[in-house]
Parts: structure tokens; sequence; C-alpha cells
């Protein structure tokens, strides 16, 4: 958002010179902010001012020489999906306002009731939300790209030979190609195991204190490490589908405390299957 001493360039679409006079008075009223309107009466017009030029907002009324409804708001977007349109109405139009502003605009005006304070207030508070809006995308795609890097490393991990313990009950290939329906049944056990530990982190604090430790070891019983890093990437795949921003972030920080923990009772388990103890090796003839 420009700074707040700086103009706000906006794009009026009014085919009534009356109410565009009004507007303009209003805006000129407006206390610490100033505004460069430039005003336009069709909307074919007003799309190649959109297309060629640079705006920090459009107000945008829905009854034009050649369009009506809000038909007319949806090219605007289409064209300017990043631009936050304030959409114009009259007294008796409040219900399109809000359909306006269900379907993108930010906000819907009526006509009778722009007091300078009220108009510029909306542009700005428009201006801000829409800016806030582009960070939080932003930032999104960030936490997915860190996400799915995080997840292509872990794969990584399972590029190699079959897990001694698969390769032994199945003779070749992961579990995943040998067999699939199993390994979707180890997927979404530990898909709702995660869930699980994190509702569970939500309420017990106490240190090192994980009820769903049981489940874990069960599972190491039962798998190869590369068993355990195809399922674990794809069990968060298919929840982060479903999560947002915060919900993403605590899956996947306790998903790599689980899936250590995990890997913990995998070394064990093999300690115990491959190497027993000395105690229990026969003795030296």
């Amino acid at each position: 958002m420009p700074p707040h001493n700086d103009k706000l360039v906006i794009l009026l679409v009014e085919d009534s010179p009356s109410d565009a006079l009004l507007m303009q008075e209003a805006l000129a009223q407006v206390r610490n902010r100033s505004f460069e309107i430039k005003v336009t009466n069709h909307l074919e017009r007003a799309l190649k001012h959109l297309a060629s030029e640079t705006y920090d907002a459009v107000l945008l009324d829905l009854s034009l020489p050649d369009s009506t409804g809000l038909e007319t708001l949806s090219r605007v977007l289409d064209l300017a999906p990043d631009l936050p349109v304030l959409v114009i109405t009259a007294l008796d139009d409040e219900e399109t306002g809000v359909q306006a502003v269900q379907l993108g605009a930010q906000d819907y005006l009526v006509k009778n009731q722009l007091q300078p304070n009220i108009l510029g207030r909306a542009i700005s508070y428009a201006v801000e939300r829409q800016h806030l809006k582009k960070l939080l995308a932003q930032e999104t795609q960030h936490r997915i790209h860190d996400q799915e890097r995080e997840l292509q490393s872990i794969d990584r991990l399972s590029i190699g030979d079959t897990s001694a313990i698969t390769a032994r009950v199945y003779d070749a290939g992961t579990l995943r190609e040998v067999q699939p329906q199993i390994y979707q049944d180890f997927v979404g056990r530990y898909q709702k195991l995660l869930s699980n530990v994190i509702e569970e982190s939500q309420f017990v604090r106490e240190k090192d204190h994980r009820p769903a430790s049981s489940d874990l070891r069960g599972l190491a019983c039962e798998l190869g490490p590369r068993d355990v890093v195809e399922f674990h990437t794809e069990a968060l795949r298919n929840e982060l589908k479903h999560l947002n921003s915060t919900q993403s972030k605590a899956f996947m920080e306790e998903g790599r405390l689980v899936s250590l923990q995990l890997m913990g009772f995998l070394v064990d388990h093999y300690r115990h299957f491959c190497a027993p103890y000395p105690g229990n090796r026969p003795a030296p003839k």
C-alpha cells in the first residue's frame, strides 16, 4: 500500500456526471489523504484504462451504458483480479451490493450516503485489505514451496535398495509397490495417528508425554525404513490439502517429531530383530 501521505490513484467508473462530481468533491474534502481521480463513463473505456495504466482502486457503478449488473464487476475483476474494487449502488439496491462483495468486490457504497470521511476511509481500508491479502497469498505460496521442498527431501531418502524387512517379507520391492492396499491402510493409520498427536499436543504439555507412542511402536514392528519414509510423506501431503496455514505449520512440525520417534522405534526393532543381545548369542566353541 502507498505511504499514507502519497496519493491514491482511483479509477471512477460512473456514467452520471453529477454523481461523479459529487464523489470527486467528497474525496477532495478527505483529511490526511489525497486522491488522484480519473473518470470514465463506459465499461469498455474503463477496461482499456486498467489494461494500460496503474491504479490503486476502482469505484464502479454497476449501471453503465454498455454494461449493467454484476457482469460489470466480473469483467473488471477478470482483468484486474488484484485491484480493490468498490461497488457504488443506489439506495434501493443494497442486495446487489452484498452480492458484489460475495463475488469479489472489497466493499459497496450507497450513493446518497457518500460523506467524505466514509468514502475516504472505505477506499483506504479496501486498498489496505487488498495489500494484506496479497502478502498473505505470497506467504502461503512460500509456505507451500517450503513444505514441498521438505517433503521432496524426505522422499529422496526412500530412493535406493529395498529395506531389509520388506524384502524378507515380500521378496522384492517396497510395500507400496507389492502390496498397494496394505500400504494405503498404513498411510491412513499414520495420518490418523498424526492428527491424534497434534490434538493431544494442544492439551498435554508435560515433557515427553506421548500417549501415541504405543501405536508408533506397533507401526515400527511392521515396516521397513523405506516404507516409513514413503507413507510419512504421503500422509503429510494428504493432510496438508485440507489445512489452513496455521494448521499446516503445526502438522509439519509435529510430523517431524513423530517421524523421528518412529525411526527411533524402528532402529530399536531392528536391533532386536537383526542383532540379538550378547547374552542371547551362543557361546563360542
